[in-house]
């Protein structure tokens, strides 16, 4: 297996897997347990990076206690490990950290519902500290063009 950059700058994943098999429905047992095996380590790969977006009313206290809050409610999963925060993006209604973690979960299963279990204790730390989440807003401003006199 070999993972690393392409050349347009995505990730590529090449597997080779060398199996034996006895028939048909033998190779497609075992290319069926594969394909769901890949797709699940690529969601914990996608569930690993976590996009939080706060409001613009964030001080500039609250932004330098970010990546320490959400530290913190990672480290209440023992199998979960903190990797990173940072502010990544100024978006047009937010300021977008990205949460990175890895996870020591055995089963997918148990992966997921660890990250539900953080995204609510994400949501609670935030609101305890006054920090909100913003609502995607848009205005539209309309101009007449009517040239009638």
């Amino acid at each position: 297996m070999s993972l690393g950059p392409a050349d347009d700058g995505a990730n590529e994943l090449i597997v080779f897997v060398m199996v034996e098999l006895h028939g048909w429905e033998a190779f497609l047992r075992v290319r069926e347990t594969l394909m769901l095996a890949l797709e699940e380590l690529l969601e914990r790969v996608d569930l690993s990076e976590i996009l939080v977006g706060v409001a613009y009313s964030t001080t500039s206290e609250q932004l330098q206690r970010i990546p320490e809050l959400l530290r913190s409610v990672v480290a209440e999963d023992p199998q979960l490990n903190y990797e990173a925060c940072r502010l990544v993006r100024i978006s047009a209604f937010s300021y977008d950290h990205e949460l990175e973690i890895s996870s020591t979960h055995d089963l997918h299963d148990d992966f997921e519902d660890s990250m539900h279990r953080l995204n609510r204790r994400i949501l609670a730390i935030l609101a305890a500290n006054g920090i909100e989440i913003p609502f995607p807003t848009q205005t539209l401003e309309l101009h007449s063009t009517d040239s009638t006199p």
